[in-house]
């Protein structure tokens, strides 16, 4: 991805995972209507929706729709969609690329590093992207693994960690748990 970002021409820049695609053909031109009218931002970040393999709706992904809050509430939420995020080269450039120390989580990583160097968001009400759940998917796959790098991630950027990280993670390892104990023979 940072290559791609790297050897990219435009002002705009994005990345799309292969699963994922955009809600219809007039989103690059929202995007850039978007950019246009509103100079001062640097990132635009928009809404999207999950889908299954067959492309049908699982439900509205979770978007924070204040982007004068997001910089306070990414220490305890994602808050945004990645497929669903559009910024500026000069942002990119800013902040550098992608940490691969983060492989589960760079893109989270990334948009708190774009918040601590003082760089606006915009968030432009509408569905951009069709992001698609299976269960080959690496957030799904390695969810557990995703979690734990994240109370990793936020501790190290932000020196605590946040309540909400820590039950979301007590919350899914204790579900994995139990899940494991369903599956489990029964010895007499």
């Amino acid at each position: 991805i940072n290559t791609g970002l790297s050897l990219a021409t435009g002002e705009v820049l994005t990345w799309l995972n292969s699963d994922d695609y955009y809600f219809d053909s007039e989103v690059l031109f929202r995007v850039e209507e978007y950019f246009n009218s509103h100079p001062q931002v640097d990132i635009v970040y928009g809404r999207g929706v999950r889908v299954n393999e067959f492309g049908e709706l699982i439900k509205e992904a979770f978007v924070n729709r204040d982007a004068q809050s997001l910089p306070q509430s990414l220490e305890h939420s994602l808050g945004i969609l990645q497929p669903s995020v559009f910024f500026r080269r000069s942002a990119f450039e800013k902040v550098g690329g992608l940490d691969p120390k983060w492989p589960l989580q760079f893109d989270y990583e990334l948009w708190i590093r774009f918040t601590q160097a003082g760089l606006n968001f915009g968030f432009l009400d509408g569905v951009l992207t069709k992001a698609t759940v299976h269960s080959n998917a690496k957030s799904t796959k390695l969810r557990l693994e995703q979690l734990e790098e994240c109370l990793e991630l936020v501790h190290s950027k932000f020196g605590y960690t946040p309540v909400a990280w820590i039950h979301r993670y007590a919350d899914f390892f204790l579900t994995k748990k139990d899940e494991k104990a369903e599956k489990a023979p029964v010895l007499d």
